[in-house]
């Protein structure tokens, strides 16, 4: 109300002024989305009132009275907009097309906004159809919002790589897009799944530079068994498993007792998968899942679709990645007290419970100085291209990382080559071979490792100085031995060496005949075959190598998978009614050793 009396008393004391003035008005001051429909407006009145108007101020009439002419136009449109089931719909947006107008849709579907006949409002929403309407002469529009056809067919690859619609899936089963994947910039594609899966837990099992990475899908099923679902590339089940260092002979009972437990991370099989191959991962959930796959489905399925060349003009497509990473949180260590027992000092005693540090004794931060920055360094190449008859895809891929803890490297060379032929009309085959390579050094964990080790060491004395001028191991305790001093973790990484490394080959072919047109045939034979070189030592002054005087270990793992799966689809329709049924074959030859 005040824009309208302010504007009213200027009027009327503009006009009491001589003809020789003239009516100025800073347009630019005024913010009102009215102030000149409702200037006009006191205008038209003060001409009612028979004042003259004349000069200047007739000009300053004419302009205002144009303006009038295009908000004279202008009327409120409103309305309701709802779903194909009558439902409102809040949080539409609605906007006068080719304006900047805009406004949304409250709880109950209703809009009003201000717009002119002819405009077009546009009214659209995530998940709807977009909807154009023309305003007319009414100022009431309903609008009725129908379901996006791309989020209504939902299509994803299920059981056995069959492409199907999702919702006649009798499983649950999710999709994730390899792109979106990829956007993670991890080295290992399963990392990237946390958070996108529902029912899905995924735990790094240490944040080494090629670690291995536990999954479960809907919790753990069996306390003895392998909880890990089971992972099937372009529909041939591929090995994911992790080496079992309890058939080590070091680890046996008569040797070291159990000492080693699995105590370091080798890695698993799952990150010999170049995440920049992948088109898209499925995962299956459910029991119908585990019948489709056996006993080996039983924890679920994760489906992996490797990409596939385009017809078309050749492309070429190289990416790169340089990242840096390191520890920024470390639990608090008490530097108050010394090594020693009940408030006093045991020459033997590696515990905290002896006398106050006196305040010329100089402490080090050892855990800071222990961890260091990582380092990863990632590129990616491809070539891919093809005509209507063939295409091809090639990649290759190189990572090199240094992690956190010194010594810990992982590199990996990664090559693999595919294509798809028509052989004739009705026959149509693919292949796709890979070659990885990996070369991983490991420090040592367990309960000598590095991040226990470095919480225990006394603050007193400088972890990284760990040799004496001889070359031997430094103690920190007069009376100890290799065996009962406090395990020095810069020692550890650096004389308790462990590498491996990992040739691993795939290959898979598959022929899908369609012998009618609602009958095809598909056939796919794979292999996935790895070995494994690898050696452990531990030096004689270490805590783990002093009562076996030390000891070297060279080890081979190798493991073979065969895969045949031979499957016929049939799907026909009869008038209004349909039908789609298939029947499968699957036949598993392992050898591990």
């Amino acid at each position: 109300m005040k824009y309208w009396f302010l504007i009213f008393v200027q009027i009327l004391l503009w006009f009491q002024r001589s003809e020789s003035q003239h009516l100025s008005i800073d347009l630019s001051s005024s913010n009102h989305p009215y102030f000149f429909t409702k200037f006009y407006i006191r205008m038209k009145f003060s001409k009612l009132l028979k004042m003259s108007v004349s000069g200047k101020r007739s000009t300053g009439m004419v302009f205002f009275l144009l303006w009038l002419g295009v908000f004279a136009q202008a009327q409120r449109v409103s309305g309701t907009v709802s779903d194909e089931d009558g439902q409102p719909l809040p949080g539409v947006t609605v906007i006068v097309k080719g304006t900047a107008t805009g406004t949304t849709t409250d709880i109950n579907g209703g809009y009003s906004i201000a717009a002119s006949a002819g405009q077009e409002l546009q009214f659209s929403i995530t998940g709807m159809t977009p909807q154009t309407m023309t305003v007319g002469a009414e100022a009431t529009i309903d609008v009725i919002m129908r379901g996006s056809l791309q989020l209504r067919d939902v299509v994803i690859t299920g059981a056995l790589g069959l492409i199907q619609d999702k919702r006649k899936l009798s499983y649950s089963a999710q999709a994730v897009r390899g792109e979106d994947l990829q956007k993670t910039q991890r080295d290992n594609p399963f990392l990237a799944l946390q958070g996108r899966i529902a029912g899905l837990t995924l735990t790094p099992t240490s944040g080494l530079a090629g670690g291995s990475a536990n999954l479960t899908l809907r919790g753990v099923n069996s306390i003895g068994n392998s909880n890990q679902p089971l992972i099937v590339v372009d529909g041939l089940p591929v090995n994911s498993g992790t080496f079992n260092q309890h058939t080590l002979f070091s680890d046996a009972t008569a040797v070291n007792a159990n000492m080693n437990n699995n105590r370091d991370d080798v890695g698993s099989r799952l990150a010999e998968i170049n995440p920049n191959d992948i088109e898209s991962i499925s995962v299956l959930k459910g029991p119908e899942a585990a019948a489709l796959y056996g006993n080996e489905g039983a924890n679920g399925v994760i489906l992996v679709t490797t990409k596939r060349g385009k017809s078309g003009t050749s492309r070429v497509t190289y990416n790169n990645r340089f990242a840096t990473s390191e520890v920024f949180l470390f639990p608090e260590i008490q530097q108050v007290y010394g090594r020693g027992r009940n408030g006093k000092v045991e020459l033997n005693d590696p515990d905290y419970f002896g006398p106050a540090y006196g305040d010329s004794v100089q402490l080090y931060d050892n855990v800071n100085s222990f961890f260091q920055p990582g380092s990863n360094m990632r590129h990616d190449l491809s070539f891919e291209g093809g005509n209507d008859m063939a295409t091809y895809r090639l990649s290759g891929a190189y990572v090199k990382s240094e992690g956190v803890i010194p010594t810990n490297k992982y590199d990996q060379v990664n090559i693999a080559a595919s294509n798809e032929i028509k052989l004739t009309n009705w026959l149509k085959a693919s292949s796709r071979f890979s070659f990885t390579q990996n070369k991983n050094v490991l420090p040592p964990g367990g309960t000598d490792g590095y991040l226990t080790t470095v919480l225990r060491y006394p603050s007193d004395h400088d972890m990284s100085d760990y040799l004496t001028r001889e070359g031997n191991r430094r103690l920190t305790l007069p009376t100890a031995t290799y065996g009962t001093d406090n395990s020095n973790a810069f020692f550890n990484v650096n004389k308790n060496a462990r590498s491996e490394r990992t040739n691993r080959t795939t290959g898979n072919i598959s022929l899908e005949a369609n012998i009618l047109p609602w009958w095809s045939v598909t056939g796919r034979f794979g292999v996935d075959n790895f070995t494994t070189i690898a050696n452990r030592y531990f030096h004689p002054q270490s805590n783990e190598g002093f009562t076996k005087q030390g000891w070297t270990e060279n080890y081979n793992d190798i493991g073979r998978l065969l895969n045949t799966t031979i499957f016929t689809t049939v799907k026909k329709t009869f008038s209004d009614f349909g039908t789609s049924c298939w029947s499968a074959l699957l036949l598993t030859t392992a050898a591990m050793k």
